[in-house]
């Protein structure tokens, strides 16, 4: 969580260039590398160093980190995008998500089965490929886009991350011995959850620098509004109040959800980037599957697993 101090500093009161941050990404790289060699030296590590080692628990880990980074950044910018540029209620925005959730659902018990069936590599680069066909639509995404169209994008990618979840987790299980299941199951949902804790920092900091410099080159057009007011536009919550909204010029409130929208959309250009990352390094899983003395069950058990 400490290296999301930098990008948030980075992005409200300091240059980036400024001491302050660069101190702050420094001490963020010293307690990560202090964390990593008390981790060696203790008989008892929180996360065992040696897991890495282990193919399939190092390509799960950087798939998951991956995958994190582009599912969380859907999650926290999908809502925004329906109420504040396709101008949907609050109340709706807010259910906004169920069609991806259910999607991932659904997906997640048909990766649990074909699990069995196909190795690790095929079904992991089959489901960010999905991702990845999802996220090309939504960078696609403009102020005409309608709430069926998000819809329809994110079931797909929903569909792709729920046939990923289970996978790695088995992955990582299938991997280790009964006493060392608990730990790589943790550490593969730990390295997805610092993926979307990273993901949703940088992506901040794309979308917030986008709207800035979006509303900067519209200044221009609208001299009669003072530079001050115009700029606290650049926190895009502004956009989600309908009292702030009812007071804002039809010309201005059409030029800000067009900057916003493009802001989110580069979001989600980032969001291909990291899924086809992931999808590169699945193809390091090589020819591992699912041993058959675990396929009766694990299967299923971490799509729940998953679900948590």
């Amino acid at each position: 969580m400490g290296g999301n101090g930098p990008s948030e500093g980075g992005i409200t009161k300091y240059p980036w260039d400024s001491p302050q941050i660069i101190g702050l990404f420094g001490a963020s790289l010293l307690l990560i590398l202090i964390f990593i060699w008390i981790e060696s030296k203790v008989k008892e590590p929180i996360i065992p160093l040696k897991l890495f080692k282990l193919q399939a628990i190092s390509v799960s880990s950087i798939v998951g980190f991956m995958m994190g980074m582009g599912m969380f950044g859907a999650i926290t910018y999908i809502p925004l995008y329906s109420q504040a540029v396709i101008g949907t209620s609050a109340s709706h925005s807010g259910y906004i998500l169920t069609p991806l959730m259910l999607s991932l659902i659904l997906s997640s018990i048909l990766g649990g089965i074909l699990i069995k069936k196909l190795s690790y590599r095929t079904i992991v680069m089959s489901a960010m490929a999905i991702m990845t066909v999802g996220y090309l639509f939504m960078s696609q995404m403009d102020v005409n886009t309608t709430s069926l169209e998000l819809i329809l994008y994110m079931i797909i990618i929903g569909f792709g991350m729920g046939a990923l979840m289970p996978v790695l987790t088995i992955a990582a299980q299938s991997a280790v011995g009964h006493d060392l299941r608990g730990v790589a199951t943790s550490t593969t949902q730990f390295t997805r959850s610092i993926g979307g804790t990273v993901g949703v920092a940088i992506m901040g900091v794309i979308m917030t620098n986008n709207m800035t410099s979006g509303i900067k080159d519209i200044q221009g057009d609208f001299t009669d509004i003072p530079g001050d007011k115009l700029a606290q536009f650049a926190n895009p919550q502004s956009l989600l109040q309908p009292e702030v909204k009812a007071q804002i010029p039809d010309k201005l409130l059409a030029a800000l959800q067009g900057i916003l929208s493009h802001a989110i959309t580069s979001v989600f250009v980032i969001g291909i980037v990291v899924v086809l990352i992931g999808l590169v390094a699945a193809i390091f899983f090589g020819k591992l599957r699912m041993p058959r003395s675990e396929q009766s069950k694990e299967a299923f058990k971490a799509a729940s697993v998953d679900m948590h």
